[in-house]
C-alpha cells in the first residue's frame, strides 16, 4: 500500500473503532482507538508515526484483552487529526473541530492571571476553565437579593 492508502485505512479503522475527546476538566485533548485486535492496533500506530501515540493494553475479566492506541496533548492530537481529516466522516470532522477549539481556547487563556476586575484566578471550573471566585461571589450575591433568595 501506498501512503495515501495507508491513511485512508487509518481514517477508515478510526471512524469505526476511534474517538476525539477532551480529558481533565477540558485541559487535555486527546485521540484513542480501542480494539481487541493487537495486530491491527499495532498496524494503526506504525501509520500513524511511533512518535504520535503509544499503545497500552488492559483486561477486565471475564473479557479479552483490549489494546488502546493513545495521543494526548494539544500537538499529538493535531498531528492525528491532520493525517485522519482526508478520510474521517462529517460527524467525526466536527467532534475532532470541537476538541481543537476548547485546548486552544485553554493556552490562550492559560497565561492570564487575573480577571477582568483585577481579582486573581483562583478556581476552575468543571470545563477546566478558570474562574474568579471573588466576582462569581458578588454576582450570586446580587442574584440572591434580587430573587429574594437567602
Amino acid at each position: 500500500m501506498n501512503r495515501s492508502e495507508e491513511l485512508a485505512w487509518a481514517a477508515g479503522l478510526f471512524e469505526g473503532e476511534g474517538c476525539f475527546s477532551v480529558l481533565k476538566r477540558g485541559t487535555n485533548p486527546q485521540a484513542a482507538l480501542s480494539m481487541v485486535d493487537e495486530d491491527i492496533v499495532k498496524k494503526f500506530a506504525i501509520i500513524m508515526g511511533e512518535h504520535i501515540g503509544k499503545i497500552y493494553s488492559y483486561q477486565k475479566p471475564p473479557y479479552q484483552r483490549v489494546y488502546k492506541w493513545q495521543t494526548t496533548g494539544f500537538t499529538g492530537v493535531q498531528q492525528s487529526i491532520c493525517l485522519l481529516w482526508n478520510g474521517l466522516g462529517k460527524r467525526r470532522k466536527e467532534k475532532a473541530k470541537y476538541v481543537m477549539i476548547t485546548a486552544c481556547k485553554i493556552r490562550a487563556n492559560q497565561h492570564k492571571i487575573t480577571c477582568k476586575n483585577g481579582h486573581p484566578y483562583n478556581h476552575l471550573d468543571s470545563k477546566g476553565y478558570r474562574r474568579c471566585i471573588i466576582c462569581r461571589n458578588e454576582v450570586h450575591r446580587a442574584w440572591r437579593k434580587r430573587t429574594g433568595r437567602s
